[in-house]
């Protein structure tokens, strides 16, 4: 007896030594999610008849169950695999399940309306049974319509979206589609009020501070470099000194600094100027364009905004006819300091450089007798802007990379060399 007890404990404890092989979880659901997506790929070969007889067996009974579901089916299994793997623990719920398998049944039976006589071909033999009970109840029409809000709640359980987040999305899609819609109508019905009668700018002035491009289709402008002083001709061969401490010291002469300036190029600026009449006009702000001003960089247009309208007003639609000008920001002025109007400033479509020869030929320079008087360069009218260190507690010169800094500082140091 104590040999058989022996026995039976050696037993237990070999049989509890033998490690178990315990699967992960949710391992069955994942294999599911594999064989739906290889079954997915196997339907999508089988279409095109190069999958074997085994294939095209299998094609065939499915297009005469399910007709022309057999289509559906590769999408349907390969988006609730794609689900499985993203659920948690691998699991879907069977609601999901149920939604799948419906939304098939409800394929094949709209499917099987296309054709009436011919209804097993599209449909199969699930569509035609099913069309077979409906057609006692309801015509065609309306068993498709049903076919279709079935579909549509299968593919919402499918999908796990609500109806009021699809109808919301939808309305949103369309207003912004409307809203796009009616800017650019605006935009188009703006750009052509320029042959239109309802604005009268014979009185506009335009004035330009630099030159611009020759490719401008309205009247030439002036500049503000005509007359400038001819370049030395001597020039080149004068040798500036080194010797900083020789008090005999003079500066290089100023014919040594560039003299030619690039052009601006400012658009139409007479269309610019209906459009933002117009635009104003459509808010029932009806203005006077008064001029603009062309400088380096912007275009200021003035405007003189009637009696009783507040300049809130105004500004207001700043963005407004941003949009219209298809500008990508502009400045407002409300109202110009010492003037009884608006000033409206929209960047050019091409800058023109200021060239440190202007400044330090201007008339402005000249009158300057501070020995830290720097060059600034030109503002919206073409003015020339010169200021002094000696008058500035601090002084910082910062910007994004390529805004000019090196240059602000080279301009500084050669203002006062030239001092």
């Amino acid at each position: 007896m104590a040999k058989k007890k022996k026995t039976s404990a050696k037993r237990k404890s070999s049989q509890s030594s033998v490690p178990r092989h315990d699967l992960p979880n949710g391992f069955w659901s994942q294999v599911g999610a594999l064989c739906m997506i290889a079954v997915s790929i196997l339907f999508v070969v089988a279409w095109f008849n190069a999958g074997g007889p085994v294939l095209n067996w299998i094609y065939e009974i499915s297009l005469k169950s399910v007709g022309y579901s057999v289509y559906i089916i590769p999408a349907l299994f390969f988006y609730v695999a794609v689900e499985i793997f993203r659920a948690e623990d691998n699991r879907l719920p069977a609601i999901m399940k149920f939604a799948t398998a419906s939304a098939v049944l409800w394929f094949s039976a709209l499917f099987g309306l296309l054709r009436g006589s011919n209804g097993s071909t599209t449909g199969g033999f699930v569509g035609e049974v099913i069309n077979n009970g409906v057609s006692y109840l309801v015509n065609p029409t309306i068993a498709a319509f049903i076919y279709v809000l079935l579909i549509v709640i299968t593919l919402l359980f499918i999908l796990r979206v609500s109806p009021f987040a699809v109808i919301k999305r939808i309305w949103e899609f369309g207003r912004r589609d409307m809203e796009d819609v009616e800017a650019n109508v605006k935009v188009m019905r703006n750009a052509a009020a320029i042959d239109g009668p309802s604005v009268n700018i014979d009185n506009f002035k335009l004035n330009a501070s630099v030159p611009l491009d020759s490719d401008d289709r309205k009247q030439s402008r002036l500049s503000s470099l005509k007359g400038s002083l001819p370049r030395d001709k001597n020039a080149e061969e004068q040798a500036a000194l080194v010797t900083i401490s020789d008090p005999n010291w003079q500066p290089p002469s100023i014919d040594l600094l560039e003299k030619k300036q690039s052009p601006a190029d400012a658009g139409d600026v007479q269309q610019n100027a209906l459009i933002i009449k117009n635009t104003l006009n459509e808010f029932d702000i009806d203005v006077e364009m008064e001029g603009a001003n062309i400088g380096p960089r912007v275009t200021q247009f003035t405007l003189k905004p009637p009696s009783g309208v507040k300049l809130t007003r105004i500004t207001a639609l700043e963005t407004n006819i941003a949009l219209n000008l298809a500008a990508q920001s502009l400045r407002m002025e409300a109202p110009i300091p010492g003037q009884k109007a608006v000033g409206i400033e929209v960047p050019n479509r091409k800058a023109a450089d200021v060239r440190l020869y202007s400044v330090l030929s201007s008339q402005q320079w000249e009158k300057k007798n501070e020995p830290l008087a720097f060059a600034i360069g030109k503002d919206i009218s073409g003015e020339v802007i010169v200021g002094e260190l000696n008058k500035m507690p601090h002084l910082l010169i910062a910007g994004q990379t390529g805004a000019g800094k090196s240059v602000m500082i080279n301009t500084l140091l050669t203002s006062l060399l030239y001092h």
